[in-house]
């Protein structure tokens, strides 16, 4: 079934949600801190959907990793944000994609450790 609707009468263009929307583009105190809550609101969420590390830097401690007696690296950056890819045994190997071979067919390298 469509619904066809007069911008008037319409759920999100009309009312209360229009009226709020619409007060966001005066020039108020209470339009710029609305304005500003949005920003931040939007910020937050660019640094979680940017956050590779989170995934990409896991790297297992247990006896069964057996390290050469280095010391296990530090991270340089924000460890939740920034993906650093590292030789630590454990740590994962991201995929790497071959885009031509002479067979002319693209390989997909991955390991049991790799995040696709």
């Amino acid at each position: 079934m469509i619904r066809v609707y007069a911008a008037a009468t319409h759920p999100v263009f009309s009312g209360a949600a229009y009226e709020n929307l619409a007060a966001r583009t005066e020039g108020t105190e209470a339009a710029e801190r609305q304005r500003e809550a949005i920003r931040k609101a939007i910020a937050f969420k660019k640094y979680e959907f940017d956050a590779h590390g989170v995934e990409m830097n896991q790297r297992y401690r247990s006896s069964a990793v057996v390290t050469d007696g280095q010391i296990e690296p530090a991270f340089a950056l924000d460890a939740d944000l920034h993906y650093q890819p590292t030789t630590w045994p454990w740590s994962l190997i991201p995929c790497t994609v071959v885009p031509f071979v002479p067979s002319g067919l693209s390989i997909v390298v991955t390991t049991p450790f790799c995040r696709t």
